[in-house]
């Protein structure tokens, strides 16, 4: 009997001292990683999602700013991905009833229908928690977002995929560790006083973006697009300059700590 007990803390102490070797190699590893990283510049690859919305394909103003980030941002990182949602091209249909049925059901209860109704909205949420970046380009459409905006919001914003409700705590975003840059266009100028309570566009995407835990958020605004061009130019101008000091603070140089 003493041998047996023997024998297995033998193998209990032998089973802890392979975990804890794991752990330091992988933490060794760790270290071994990010040395590499300091030392030579080069960085893990990151992802970028980018969802275009305007319905003009040809002189769009938000899409012509997210190409001029799209071509900076690979200017520097050109191993990272793209991965491009156009709801123009194609767009997504808007949430029915099964679809929400599907998303306050528990997945171990999902029935072939409810997993049929709830397959796009999976591979929607699966783009955008895989990504490192979003990169929203799109137009003001009577103070707010397209309708074909709202569709993509509509199927990622979900309940314990996205964000989640503690009774205690409240609600909390599900969508961590990313950065989001929003490239809008208005035919008017909304900056100024007197148009900015109009302006539904920019604080409800900011809204629903911080609760879905995305708080490092910059708008690149284009404004009076169908006023004079000067205004427009200059807008575009200032989007250009902040997209530069944009991917400038986003590029970790030598010697950075990431």
């Amino acid at each position: 009997m003493k041998i047996c007990k023997l024998s297995r803390s033998i193998h209990a102490l032998c089973a802890l001292i392979h975990c804890q070797s794991l752990y330091l190699c992988r933490f060794l590893g760790s270290i071994d990683s990010l040395e590499h990283e300091l030392t030579t510049g080069i960085y893990p690859m990151s992802r970028l999602l980018r969802i275009d919305t305007s319905a003009r394909e040809q002189g769009s103003h938000s899409r012509e700013i997210a190409d001029y980030f799209q071509n900076q941002w690979l200017k520097y990182h050109p191993d990272d991905e793209v991965v491009l949602r156009d709801l123009v091209r194609d767009p997504l249909p808007h949430i029915q009833e099964a679809t929400i049925n599907g998303f306050y059901t528990p997945e171990t209860e999902l029935d072939a229908t409810l997993m049929e109704a709830t397959r796009l909205s999976d591979q929607l949420i699966g783009e955008l928690m895989a990504s490192d970046i979003l990169l929203i380009s799109t137009p003001m459409y009577n103070f707010s977002i397209p309708s074909s905006l709202k569709a993509w919001i509509d199927q990622v914003v979900r309940i314990g995929r996205t964000f989640a409700f503690n009774p205690e705590k409240g609600f909390q975003g599900l969508v961590r560790n990313k950065q989001a840059i929003i490239v809008t266009a208005s035919g008017a100028v909304f900056s100024n006083e007197t148009m900015s309570a109009m302006n539904f566009l920019e604080p409800y995407l900011r809204t629903l973006l911080s609760f879905l835990g995305i708080t490092k958020i910059d708008f690149l605004a284009i404004e009076g697009t169908t006023m004079d061009d000067a205004t427009t130019r200059r807008s575009k101008e200032l989007a250009r300059e902040k997209v530069d000091l944009i991917v400038q603070n986003m590029t970790p140089t030598k010697g950075d700590t990431v």
